[in-house]
């Protein structure tokens, strides 16, 4: 679930020759030209001596002089030996030079074809040096916020009636670093390493420019910029995301460590790299303290049959996953550092009994309210990425994933079913290609650890919930369409369940969960769901008191349609894309919470209210009829059009798997504008159905 789709950067990603190569084979050609020179004189074979002069008359008469070197004659040839001596060594001086030379040529000949982002540091060291540095700007307007109080603060309660809204318009950046220190195999033959050490880490991790947390006390006068991101948290300056091992082994590859996991499109695992989609940018990534083992058991099976070691489609990987993690079960409080010491040096975070039992003479152990959880993975992908059946561009991706989540003390135990396709075709040799690519989602099981059911509450005696919640979330995508060079057409249909009951029992007695949002990094245009639905649902009572029950600016309780075209104009060296989308959404259901205290408004009620309005929160009446059929026009949310022009230049092979994102600096205009449909005109400000953005984002690659 980690690799199947590939990594950001292909690991046969060519670099050119830097200036530094460039001199070292400068220098080699020297040398090459020197070395037979001095290897000849050292031989005495090719060099000739310059023709002997005449002696000085006085040189020549001179007895001492001759004397000298008559007397001299042991001493020549002891002299001549001693030459011989020297002459040897400098053959095998030249010798060694020779072969030292030869071993460097062809290290600079191998550092040519190192993919991009690669550096040798020694005959078997390598470092990969990735990353990228984004700015975006946003301005909009209506942007819908929380209504507030009489008091200046934003409404704590539900309320039946409208949000605010607000212009904005701010800027945030991130810098991302991709190191990975390898060692073995031959990158310049895109051989797989022995052993290599990844890590992930952000920099002003999508901090906001300027002083937000009003540090200078006259903003006025403000000067240095605090670190406050566009979740309105204060991030860390510098935060390592991800840091694991890969280590190739005989039959496969074992992975330690957090890491990123991937899956399909991302609807439920996304890692958040790079830059997939159209219109905004993905600022989290699913990340996992994990420990798994992927292997091909066809390539296996080649190997020990007929020696081919060359790799099959066919992956399967086995992974285990630590979410929470209590040793011993002895906890403290969450906030108190003393109660957490207390506890000895296992001492974690957590309330330290559950409910009132308690077992105070030490005749058993305290049950303890465990927060251990976990979960194993188990997947099956088919990758065949050279299918090659009428273009190179051929492919076909089929995987399979299970996930077993479980916290023993609460008798959690949910199955996540993740199914994923793609698959691209040429429809000749030289037209375009059929493209189509999906996911789909499940979750199901049942747990006794969550608050929201009927009656709300948890036993004081065994901390547990009174009743059992089972899931039965459904969410998916599918694409289909058209690619080419210069052009694509393609077609999106989405659906992310919601529930006719959002908190208590139905009419019918069951306790189901159906709403859980597709992943927020998958990015369904720029306002609707990242923007005016996530506010929208976050500012409902129910999404206030919990972040289970908002969206995040995932799509979620709903049905859209998406087509999309892009068109490119290409240059040696840089490229030109036009985008245009189109979105338009209905909702799964009303919602129609009414216990614990507040509704669940996310959208209007399909009932017309009185005149006075609808006044008590807890009347069913609003609800009755929830449930929402195909293209219902009482549950349109509305529609989005959504507008680009993306400029890129410094083309390199980056290693993405779309050619169109191989390009060193990009920089994306986007516009988009959506008009409230039925279903949520009414929540939203009067006036302010109609919302509008510009955004502008600039990114450095390598």
């Amino acid at each position: 679930m980690t690799d199947h789709c590939g990594s950001p950067r292909s690991a046969t990603a060519h670099r050119e020759s830097s200036a530094g190569r460039s001199w070292v084979r400068l220098s080699l050609s020297a040398l090459t030209l020197l070395l037979p020179s001095m290897a000849s004189a050292a031989d005495g074979e090719t060099a000739t001596a310059p023709e002997p002069q005449a002696a000085p008359p006085a040189a020549t008469q001179g007895g001492a002089t001759q004397g000298g070197d008559s007397q001299g004659g042991d001493s020549q040839g002891g002299d001549s030996q001693g030459g011989d001596a020297e002459v040897k060594k400098l053959r095998a001086e030249v010798r060694d030079l020779r072969f030292s030379l030869n071993e460097l040529q062809r290290d600079a000949a191998k550092d040519d074809k190192l993919p991009f982002g690669t550096f040798r540091l020694n005959k078997e060291l390598f470092l990969d040096f990735h990353g990228y540095f984004r700015a975006r700007y946003v301005n909009g307007t209506n942007f819908p916020i929380g209504r507030l109080d009489k008091s200046g603060g934003f409404a704590q309660t539900a309320h039946v009636g409208r949000d605010d809204a607000s212009d904005a318009s701010f800027v945030y950046s991130r810098l991302r670093l991709d190191p990975t220190l390898r060692w073995g195999g031959d990158p310049s033959r895109g051989k797989t390493p022995v052993v290599s050490l990844s890590a992930q880490i952000d920099m002003l991790d999508n901090v906001m420019f300027g002083d937000n947390s009003r540090q200078g006390s006259v903003p006025l006068f403000a000067e240095n910029p605090s670190a406050m991101g566009i979740n309105a948290r204060e991030q860390p300056f510098l935060f390592v995301r991800r840091l694991w091992l890969d280590i190739q082994a005989p039959l496969g590859l074992i992975k330690v460590g957090r890491q990123a996991s991937q899956g399909g499109l991302g609807l439920l695992f996304n890692d958040g790299n790079g830059f997939r989609n159209d219109f905004g940018d993905a600022n989290g990534g699913s990340s996992f303290d994990r420990v798994a083992f992927a292997t091909r058991p066809l390539t296996i099976y080649n190997a020990l049959t007929n020696g081919n070691r060359a790799p099959t489609p066919l992956i399967v990987l086995a992974g285990h996953d630590w979410l929470v993690e209590d040793p011993l079960g002895f906890h403290g409080s969450q906030g108190n550092l003393a109660s957490r010491q207390a506890g000895g040096p296992f001492g974690l975070v957590t309330d330290p009994t559950c409910g009132g039992k308690q077992e105070l003479d030490g005749t058993k152990p305290t049950e303890k309210c465990d927060n251990d959880v976990s979960q194993w993975l188990y997947a099956l992908i088919w990758k065949d990425d050279k299918l090659n059946l009428t273009q190179k561009t051929d492919e076909l991706l089929v995987g399979l994933v299970y996930v077993n989540r479980t916290q023993d003390f609460n008798k959690s135990n949910m199955h996540i079913l993740d199914f994923f396709w793609r698959f691209q075709v040429g429809l000749s040799e030289t037209g375009p290609s059929i493209y189509t690519e999906g996911e789909v989602t499940s979750i199901t099981g049942k747990t006794n650890g969550l608050k929201l059911l009927p009656g709300g509450t948890f036993s004081d005696e065994t901390g547990l919930a009174e009743n059992s919640l089972e899931g039965g979330v459904l969410n998916y995508v599918a694409r289909l369409g058209l690619k080419a060079p210069t052009w694509d057409a393609i077609a999106e249909y989405g659906y992310s369940s919601g529930d006719e009951q959002l908190v208590g029992a139905t009419d019918d007695g069951k306790s189901i969960f159906k709403m859980y949002p597709i992943n927020d990094d998958y990015r369904m245009g720029l306002l609707m769901y990242p923007t005016v639905l996530a506010a929208r649902s976050f500012n409902t009572g129910a999404g206030r008191a919990s972040g289970a029950l908002h969206s995040g600016g995932g799509i979620f309780n709903s049905t859209y349609i998406n087509p999309k075209v892009r068109y490119r104009m290409n240059s040696a060296d840089s490229q030109i894309e036009l985008v245009g989308q189109g979105v338009l959404a209905w909702a799964d259901t009303l919602n129609g919470g009414y216990v614990l205290g507040f509704v669940s408004d996310y959208f209007s009620p399909r009932a017309t209210p009185p005149a006075g309005g609808w006044t008590d929160p807890f009347d069913k009446a609003p609800y009755a009829d929830n449930k929402c059929g195909a293209f219902d026009g009482d549950c349109a949310i509305g529609w989005e059009i959504d507008l680009a022009v993306k400029i890129k230049w410094l083309r390199r092979n980056l290693g993405f798997t779309e050619a169109r994102d191989n390009y060193m600096m990009q920089w994306s205009n986007e516009f988009g504008y959506m008009s409230a449909g039925k279903a949520l005109k009414d929540r939203l400000a009067k006036g302010a159905d109609g919302i509008w953005t510009l955004q502008t984002r600039i990114a450095y690659l390598w």
